[in-house]
Protein backbone atom coordinates (compact mmCIF):
# COMPACT_ATOMS: atom_id res chain seq x y z
CA UNK A 1 0.00 0.00 0.00
CA UNK A 2 1.38 3.34 -1.09
CA UNK A 3 0.58 6.54 0.82
CA UNK A 4 1.09 9.87 -0.94
CA UNK A 5 0.87 13.28 0.73
CA UNK A 6 2.98 15.49 -1.56
CA UNK A 7 2.09 16.82 -5.00
CA UNK A 8 5.78 16.54 -5.91
CA UNK A 9 5.61 12.74 -5.61
CA UNK A 10 6.50 11.23 -9.03
CA UNK A 11 3.74 8.64 -8.92
CA UNK A 12 1.19 11.35 -8.11
CA UNK A 13 2.45 13.42 -11.05
CA UNK A 14 1.82 10.41 -13.28
CA UNK A 15 -1.72 10.15 -11.87
CA UNK A 16 -2.36 13.80 -12.70
CA UNK A 17 -1.10 13.26 -16.26
CA UNK A 18 -3.33 10.22 -16.56
CA UNK A 19 -6.39 12.24 -15.54
CA UNK A 20 -5.51 14.76 -18.23
CA UNK A 21 -4.96 11.95 -20.77
CA UNK A 22 -1.56 13.30 -21.75
CA UNK A 23 0.63 10.22 -21.75
CA UNK A 24 -1.02 6.85 -21.42
CA UNK A 25 -3.59 5.79 -23.97
CA UNK A 26 -3.42 2.21 -22.71
CA UNK A 27 -4.37 3.18 -19.15
CA UNK A 28 -7.62 4.73 -18.05
CA UNK A 29 -8.46 6.69 -14.92
CA UNK A 30 -12.01 6.56 -13.55
CA UNK A 31 -14.03 7.48 -10.49
CA UNK A 32 -16.54 5.53 -8.44
CA UNK A 33 -16.84 2.27 -6.57
CA UNK A 34 -19.06 0.66 -9.23
CA UNK A 35 -16.49 1.26 -11.96
CA UNK A 36 -13.71 -0.04 -9.71
CA UNK A 37 -15.68 -3.25 -9.14
CA UNK A 38 -16.46 -3.57 -12.86
CA UNK A 39 -12.79 -3.15 -13.85
CA UNK A 40 -11.78 -5.66 -11.18
CA UNK A 41 -14.32 -8.21 -12.45
CA UNK A 42 -12.83 -7.87 -15.96
CA UNK A 43 -9.29 -8.37 -14.65
CA UNK A 44 -8.04 -5.01 -15.91
CA UNK A 45 -7.85 -3.06 -12.62
CA UNK A 46 -4.29 -2.04 -11.71
CA UNK A 47 -4.72 0.39 -8.77
CA UNK A 48 -7.42 1.53 -6.38
CA UNK A 49 -7.08 5.12 -5.21
CA UNK A 50 -8.56 5.97 -1.82
CA UNK A 51 -8.83 9.18 0.19
CA UNK A 52 -6.68 8.74 3.32
CA UNK A 53 -9.20 10.58 5.46
CA UNK A 54 -12.17 8.48 4.36
CA UNK A 55 -10.21 5.23 4.51
CA UNK A 56 -12.84 3.50 2.36
CA UNK A 57 -12.95 -0.27 2.21
CA UNK A 58 -11.31 -1.61 -0.94
CA UNK A 59 -13.42 -4.55 -2.15
CA UNK A 60 -10.64 -5.84 -4.38
CA UNK A 61 -7.26 -7.47 -3.87
CA UNK A 62 -5.65 -4.77 -6.00
CA UNK A 63 -3.05 -2.49 -4.36
CA UNK A 64 -4.32 0.67 -2.68
CA UNK A 65 -2.92 4.11 -3.23
CA UNK A 66 -3.83 6.34 -0.30
CA UNK A 67 -3.91 10.05 -1.10
CA UNK A 68 -4.21 13.01 1.24
CA UNK A 69 -7.54 14.88 1.06
CA UNK A 70 -6.09 17.72 -1.07
CA UNK A 71 -4.44 15.42 -3.58
CA UNK A 72 -7.55 13.24 -3.80
CA UNK A 73 -9.77 16.28 -4.39
CA UNK A 74 -7.36 17.50 -7.07
CA UNK A 75 -7.79 14.26 -9.04
CA UNK A 76 -11.59 14.17 -8.75
CA UNK A 77 -13.52 15.66 -11.66
CA UNK A 78 -16.88 15.88 -9.88
CA UNK A 79 -17.94 18.17 -7.03
CA UNK A 80 -18.82 15.36 -4.66
CA UNK A 81 -15.83 13.16 -4.00
CA UNK A 82 -16.15 9.54 -5.09
CA UNK A 83 -15.64 6.79 -2.54
CA UNK A 84 -12.72 5.50 -4.58
CA UNK A 85 -11.02 5.89 -7.94
CA UNK A 86 -9.20 3.43 -10.12
CA UNK A 87 -6.72 2.89 -12.89
CA UNK A 88 -7.17 0.10 -15.41
CA UNK A 89 -5.24 -1.15 -18.41
CA UNK A 90 -7.33 -1.11 -21.58
CA UNK A 91 -6.79 -2.00 -25.19
CA UNK A 92 -8.69 -0.16 -27.86
CA UNK A 93 -9.41 -2.14 -30.99
CA UNK A 94 -7.52 -1.24 -34.14
CA UNK A 95 -9.46 -3.55 -36.44
CA UNK A 96 -13.18 -3.19 -37.04
CA UNK A 97 -15.12 -6.43 -36.96
CA UNK A 98 -18.76 -7.48 -36.79
CA UNK A 99 -21.52 -5.02 -36.01
CA UNK A 100 -20.36 -1.51 -35.27
CA UNK A 101 -21.63 1.99 -34.65
CA UNK A 102 -20.07 5.05 -36.25
CA UNK A 103 -20.22 8.28 -34.27
CA UNK A 104 -19.76 11.42 -36.33
CA UNK A 105 -19.19 14.65 -34.44
CA UNK A 106 -20.85 13.65 -31.15
CA UNK A 107 -19.26 16.33 -28.99
CA UNK A 108 -20.91 15.84 -25.62
CA UNK A 109 -18.88 13.36 -23.55
CA UNK A 110 -21.97 12.25 -21.64
CA UNK A 111 -23.71 11.38 -24.90
CA UNK A 112 -20.69 9.42 -26.13
CA UNK A 113 -20.61 7.41 -22.90
CA UNK A 114 -24.35 6.75 -23.05
CA UNK A 115 -24.05 5.55 -26.64
CA UNK A 116 -21.18 3.24 -25.61
CA UNK A 117 -23.28 1.81 -22.78
CA UNK A 118 -26.34 1.35 -24.99
CA UNK A 119 -24.34 -0.27 -27.80
CA UNK A 120 -22.73 -2.65 -25.32
CA UNK A 121 -26.13 -3.69 -23.98
CA UNK A 122 -27.09 -4.67 -27.55
CA UNK A 123 -23.91 -6.72 -27.98
CA UNK A 124 -22.14 -4.17 -30.18
CA UNK A 125 -18.55 -3.89 -29.05
CA UNK A 126 -17.10 -1.90 -31.96
CA UNK A 127 -17.52 1.86 -31.98
CA UNK A 128 -15.79 3.97 -34.60
CA UNK A 129 -15.55 7.69 -33.85
CA UNK A 130 -14.78 10.63 -36.09
CA UNK A 131 -12.14 13.16 -35.06
CA UNK A 132 -14.91 15.61 -34.07
CA UNK A 133 -16.21 13.38 -31.27
CA UNK A 134 -15.66 13.92 -27.56
CA UNK A 135 -12.59 12.26 -26.10
CA UNK A 136 -13.16 8.64 -25.16
CA UNK A 137 -10.94 9.24 -22.10
CA UNK A 138 -12.96 12.21 -20.82
CA UNK A 139 -14.07 11.52 -17.23
CA UNK A 140 -17.69 12.27 -18.14
CA UNK A 141 -17.51 9.79 -21.06
CA UNK A 142 -16.08 7.12 -18.79
CA UNK A 143 -18.60 7.78 -16.03
CA UNK A 144 -21.63 7.75 -18.33
CA UNK A 145 -20.46 4.56 -20.06
CA UNK A 146 -20.88 2.83 -16.66
CA UNK A 147 -18.14 0.30 -17.38
CA UNK A 148 -19.02 -0.37 -21.03
CA UNK A 149 -15.77 1.29 -22.11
Amino acid sequence: MKSITSSSNEFYKELVQLTKNKKHKDMIFFEGEDLVKEADSKGILKYVIINQEDNAYNPTKIPNILLSQNLYRNLASFKSLPKMMGIAKITLATKLEGDLIYLDGVQDPGNVGTILRTAHSFGIDSIYMSKGCADIYNPKTIQSSQGAL
